[in-house]
């Protein structure tokens, strides 16, 4: 029974963590699994009850909750807040129907009761089956060795990597190269399951379980060193500092087997430190000191501070999502619908997650999530002080092997979201399986060892309640594999639709994969049809190809014009376009409202939806509200998103707006640096250079983006007239950096940037500039030989050269220094 219950969480863990909708779904078959194999072996036993059965009734019915339409006067009072953020919901019942449900994100929130209730059954069936069996220490065996096949399987990746996750996954997001992550897409993640397995091994290594023979203590204790192993080669911060926390907790609290005194206490602690030390030798040596210096180099304060200034501007618009909704939250796993909204400046990273797990269940669910979420940390520290105190040695073992984890567990969900990974969670709650069966045990004076080499659950008979329990059980995880089936349907559509638009902006796709990407998109809406976000990317492809169908190879499609005459009033030449469009581009737009309608209905936080119901307003004008009304609208939802300045903009500019269009573009480009591209890409072709600086106002990170477009697109004639003003802001960036070697880089960029664009005085400054702050740095140095050189400086060219050669032979400075002599001695020679 220990084995299937470990085989079934391995599973689901090479599913990609469960992460994946894929992997999610393979959690909740894993979950059958382990209740079918448990309602077999313990068929008729009675139910004997832990504590937080009604701990997780009150969850569930929370988040059921948030799903029942509520009257809108209702909602309205315990979350004012969302009059705010929708109130074109509110005052345009009739075109936009007025939310009712708690959750923003129904969807959503659905697959998170459904992963919910998968979890409560894993952990009853596994605290129903260790009540009965006393196998926990078997148990934790498993969880151990399943912990040293995950550690082996992410350092083979590590070393043998072809850049797709198990060597079969091509992730859009990112790589699987770089660190050890195994199946995680997260190496933060890959570092925390190796905490929760880090105790069990130590219990195996160092406890003294009689079931494990002799060669089993070995190879355990040799596990050690390969998960420790692999924890440093993730190169993650506060996964390395949550190992060594349960690895060092764990051998602190395991009780010294008779005999063996080096075995437990402080003894045992120091032996995990002792190899802790150990496995950051082995990492220096694997990686030449380099990265593993370089990564735990930034735990100084200075380096946190730069590296957790865009994770600490998330916080602060949770902490105002909070106070805008205290109460009642936004839905479970609404986090990456709400959060924007309430940011104060722009950022480049897309969280789909609140890098907490504090955080995001009191944004989700409210002050009664967060309470909830209080009394089972009371609880479980309740189990455990129960069970240390009434329990044997033997007991104590497992305890302590389990302390260290659920420990790490608590301490790194402050600073990422590990109780969001659908592996990690699972262990945990396995974890705290033992704990609360060892506890109901201790309470009823069931002294019997928990390391008892018979590991079988007595039978029952029959009867009517527990075929009751066992039929309710699997109806609800039936229920739980049905709502999570679409998506994981969709996922393999969705998955090849970001894979094209990889390499590009999210709101845009090349002309030529336009027709591709719309079939993905529809063939994972057919397959999830509540996927708001979907929807929006339809709606999003369908104008782009009604316009690339309606543009006839004329300057201005007809689409614009339509759109043109629309927004400006001119309805009924509008109404002559449209009988003109083609049949295609007619139906794309049809395809387009449709999305967008359910869009809205599906995920009504989606500032995109609004936008593009704004780009076909001339479609919905007698249930929509104005375009001007939707634009503001969606800038209300994101407020700092490129994407939608951009194509409100251009909505604009059709409607005859010049300020706002001019506005929003200048404020897209200064606030949302990954839309900057697509900005260039649509001005830099109908604006000349220094009008397009003049209406952008960049800052210097934008003057930088500004001329990397124009390398990337070989515009020498646009980089030329801005050389003086990217030069400078070039400078200025350098400047700005506190590290010397990067000042010292930026600077020497400026110099080379302005010597190629007909600045050479100007290079030569930078250049000199960069040796007072770096008066070693070779390539400063040689940098300044050439730039003499086309000055016609010779001698202080001289000067350079010499100074480079007493440093470093080099035949190309040789015979420049042979040429400037010869230049020189010529110069004095008489007439």
């Amino acid at each position: 029974m220990a084995w299937t219950i470990g085989l079934a969480l391995l599973t689901a863990t090479l599913l990609l963590g469960g992460r994946h909708p894929v992997g999610r779904l393979g959690v909740v078959v894993a979950v059958v699994a382990v209740t079918l194999v448990v309602a077999l072996a313990a068929r008729g036993n009675r139910w004997r009850f832990c504590g937080a059965e009604w701990l997780f009734l009150l969850a569930t019915q929370l988040v059921t909750l948030q799903l029942v339409p509520l009257p809108a006067g209702l909602l309205a009072r315990v979350r004012p807040e969302f009059e705010r953020l929708l109130p074109s919901l509110a005052t345009h019942a009739d075109g936009l129907r007025t939310w009712q449900l708690i959750s923003v994100a129904p969807q959503h929130t659905r697959e998170a009761l459904a992963m919910w209730l998968a979890y409560g059954a894993l952990f009853f069936a596994v605290h129903h089956w260790l009540v009965y069996s006393r196998a926990a220490g078997h148990l934790l065996r498993i969880v151990g060795w399943s912990t040293l096949v995950l550690a082996a399987v992410g350092l083979a990746q590590y070393f043998f990597d072809n850049g797709r996750f198990l060597w079969l996954y091509d992730n859009p997001s990112r790589p699987s190269g770089g660190a050890v992550m195994g199946p995680f897409q997260n190496r933060n993640h890959f570092a925390h399951m190796m905490a929760l397995g880090i105790g069990p091994l130590i219990y195996l290594a160092l406890g003294n379980p009689p079931f494990a023979q002799k060669w089993e203590r070995g190879t355990a204790a040799a596990g050690l060193a390969l998960v420790g192993l692999a924890s440093l080669l993730s190169y993650s911060r506060g996964g390395i500092a949550v190992v060594a926390l349960s690895a060092v907790l764990s051998g602190l609290l395991m009780p010294r087997p008779a005999g063996r005194k080096w075995m437990g206490g402080i003894p045992a602690a120091l032996i995990s430190a002792a190899l802790i030390i150990a496995w950051i030798g082995v990492a220096l040596a694997i990686n030449g000191g380099g990265r593993v210096v370089e990564r735990l180099g930034t735990l100084s304060s200075g380096s946190l501070e730069s590296i957790s200034s865009q994770r600490w501007m998330l916080w602060q618009a949770m902490g105002r999502a909070i106070e805008a909704s205290p109460l009642v939250g936004y839905g479970a796993a609404s986090h990456s619908e709400v959060y924007p909204s309430f940011l104060e400046q722009g950022t480049e990273n897309r969280y789909t997650h609140g890098e907490s797990g504090y955080l995001p269940l009191q944004l989700e669910n409210g002050l009664l999530g967060s309470l909830l979420l209080l009394l089972l940390v009371v609880l479980g520290i309740g189990w455990l002080r129960r069970g240390w105190r009434s329990g044997g040695v033997a007991e104590r073992r497992i305890l302590a092997a389990i302390a260290g984890p659920l420990a790490a567990s608590l301490a790194h969900s402050t600073m990422d979201f590990v109780w969001y990974i659908p592996a990690c969670l699972a262990t945990t709650l396995v974890l705290l399986a033992c704990a609360s069966s060892l506890s109901r045990l201790s309470a009823e004076g069931e002294r019997r060892s928990s390391e008892s080499p018979a590991e079988e659950c007595p039978a029952g008979v029959w009867n009517f309640s527990s075929l009751g329990r066992v039929g309710l059980g699997f109806a609800v995880l039936g229920w739980c594999f049905i709502t999570l089936l679409p998506a994981a349907k969709a996922a393999f559509y969705w998955d090849a639709y970001r894979r094209i638009v990889r390499t590009e902006s999210d709101s845009e796709v090349a002309a030529d994969k336009l027709a591709h990407a719309h079939w993905l998109l529809q063939q994972a809406a057919v397959r999830n049809p509540a996927d708001g976000v979907v929807h929006t990317r339809l709606a999003q492809l369908s104008v782009a190809m009604a316009e690339a169908s309606s543009g006839s190879g004329a300057p201005i499609s007809s689409l614009a014009l339509l759109q043109e005459a629309w927004l400006q009033g001119r309805h009924e030449q509008a109404a002559e376009i449209w009988r003109t469009l083609p049949l295609e581009a007619r139906q794309r737009l049809l395809e387009a409202d449709a999305h967008v309608a359910r869009a809205i209905a599906e995920t009504p936080l989606q500032g995109s939806a609004y936008v593009t119901a704004a780009e076909i307003a001339f479609l919905g004008h007698d249930r929509l509200p104005a375009a001007d009304v939707l634009l503001e609208h969606a800038r209300r939802l994101r407020p700092h998103s490129g994407s939608i300045a951009l194509r409100s903009g251009v909505v604009q500019a059709r409607a005859g707006d010049v300020q706002a269009c001019i506005a929003s573009w200048r404020y897209g480009f200064q606030a949302d640096r990954s839309e900057r591209h697509a900005t260039l890409k649509l001005l830099s072709d109908r604006l000349p250079a220094g009008l397009l600086v003049t209406l952008l106002q960049p800052d210097p990170e934008g003057l930088r983006d500004i001329r990397w477009h124009f390398e990337s697109t070989g515009n020498t004639t646009a980089l030329r007239a801005l050389a003086p003003d990217l030069t400078e802001g070039i400078a200025r960036v350098a400047r700005a950096r506190q590290e010397i070697d990067r000042q010292r880089e930026g600077l020497l960029e400026a110099s080379r940037f302005a010597g190629q664009y007909g600045l050479p005085a100007r290079a030569i400054e930078l250049a000199e500039e960069a040796i007072r702050i770096a008066p070693g740095h070779y390539e400063a140095h040689r940098l300044l030989v050439d730039l003499y050189r086309q000055q016609n400086r010779m001698a202080e060219a001289e000067a350079e050269v010499q100074w480079c050669l007493r440093r470093r032979r080099d035949p190309q400075l040789e015979a420049i220094q042979t040429e400037l002599v010869r230049l020189r001695l010529a110069s004095r020679r008489p007439e």
